[in-house]
């Protein structure tokens, strides 16, 4: 899907279908003046499946709740019009091409006496998988470099929030791409204790123990986290979350992170030391068929053949 099929694209602004290149937000908006914006992201696989959409949506409405923020679209509609935007954009995308899908919801505008009820605004709209990232991710892994930036404590807003003040992250991969050009950045909370990147969830796996992830109340509850603990426990591989710390992360024999669009890749550094001797492990490979064969789409393959 190049620049131009995607300025052709169809997307849903509060209410309306339009040309995605007519998107816009109001400056005035508090999600654009403050930061409020509730937000997810989805992909398809197959070019037509929308990857657990029930349990997005169901995040979506949880972070919606913890901001006392409403939509006027109960669940089945918001299903409904992800499904209706997916099917109006058909003809713009490639055979088998899978997209990104995304919902943003703001607060609007400010109340004012001419318009007391501005009402929240619904964003939806697609955008291309950066399938050559994402092939050079499979085939070469991700570094990482801890972050000094830490990770918003839950007294600001807890981590199960899904939304798009991340100023944080921004400086936190600023600081890791000084370090490591191409590194993300992996935040620590207030503790000094594993949390997760600026875009994924973060897995260690022990040959002897299993899999782990950090302690559910303090990471954001990632979708594609939550699918991998499914596979893991179909593979008979243990999985456990628990607080960890960057000691854990030497001594790791493999190292992953889950995000929705690569949905599981391997990171082969932190801080400059190399993890699975500096490259992808048998276990990613493992995970990463056991992901295909779930979703029924071969996740290497098709990358690859995306990418070039």
């Amino acid at each position: 899907m190049d620049s131009f099929t995607v300025n052709r694209l169809t997307a849903f602004s509060s209410g309306k279908w339009c040309r995605q290149s007519d998107l816009s937000i109001d400056p005035n908006d508090i999600g654009f003046i403050q930061g409020v914006t509730v937000a997810e992201r989805l992909r398809t696989f197959g070019g037509k499946t929308v990857f657990a959409l029930k349990d997005h949506l169901d995040r979506l409405f949880q972070s919606l709740s913890i901001i006392s923020l409403t939509i006027d679209y109960s669940f089945e509609e918001l299903t409904l019009l992800c499904h209706e935007l997916l099917s109006r954009n058909q003809l713009h995308l490639g055979q088998n091409e899978d997209v990104g899908l995304t919902i943003l919801v703001t607060p609007g505008p400010p109340a004012t006496q001419e318009n007391p009820h501005p009402g929240t605004k619904l964003l939806l709209f697609l955008s291309p998988l950066p399938y050559h990232h994402i092939y050079h991710l499979y085939q070469n892994g991700q570094p990482l470099v801890i972050s000094p930036q830490p990770q918003i404590p839950a007294e600001c807003w807890p981590a199960a929030l899904k939304c798009r003040s991340r100023m944080h992250y921004y400086l936190a991969d600023q600081f890791a791409q000084q370090k490591v050009p191409g590194a993300k950045a992996l935040l620590l909370d207030q503790q000094g204790n594993l949390c997760e990147t600026s875009t994924a969830n973060i897995v260690l796996y022990s040959q002897d123990q299993g899999l782990f992830s950090p302690s559910k109340e303090t990471i954001l509850p990632g979708i594609s986290l939550a699918h991998l603990e499914k596979l893991a426990a179909k593979l008979n591989i243990p999985f456990t979350y628990k607080t960890l710390t960057t000691d854990d992360l030497y001594v790791a024999d493999e190292i992953f992170l889950c995000s929705t669009s690569p949905c599981i890749y391997p990171v082969v550094s932190i801080d400059q030391k190399e993890v699975s001797l500096g490259k992808p492990g048998k276990v990613f490979r493992t995970l990463l068929d056991a992901w295909s064969e779930s979703v029924g789409t071969d996740l290497y393959n098709t990358t690859k053949s995306f990418a070039f």
